[in-house]
Parts: structure tokens; C-alpha cells; sequence
């Protein structure tokens, strides 16, 4: 496994959001494509966030 150079808080913020993306799905396909999106841009930190070069990343 490879270490993400993230903040705690957002490594935590990103396991909410899949949890809160299966409970989305199981009310509504709104709610889901919602969640869906969210985590999408939260993917989307993660890639910028590896991008950048080691010590930089610090407060990302």
C-alpha cells in the first residue's frame, strides 16, 4: 500500500464520504450521483495532492 502524503483529517474526511456515498445510494439515485460527485473532486485532491513534490504537500 501506498502511503497518501495527506493530511489525517482529509484521510478521514474521504472514509466518511464513501460510507455516506453507500448510505446515498440506498435513499436515492439523487443522493448517489450527489456523493458520487463529491467523492470524484475528493479523488481529484488525492491526485493533486501526489503530484505534488515531497515536503510541499505539508497542509494540502
Amino acid at each position: 500500500l501506498r502511503k497518501l502524503e495527506n493530511s489525517w483529517e482529509h484521510t478521514i474526511g474521504c472514509a466518511k464520504h464513501r460510507a455516506g456515498m453507500r448510505e446515498a445510494q440506498g435513499r436515492s439515485a439523487r443522493g448517489a450521483i450527489q456523493a458520487r460527485m463529491e467523492l470524484g473532486s475528493c479523488q481529484l485532491r488525492h491526485a493533486q495532492v501526489r503530484s505534488v513534490p515531497r515536503g510541499s504537500a505539508r497542509g494540502a
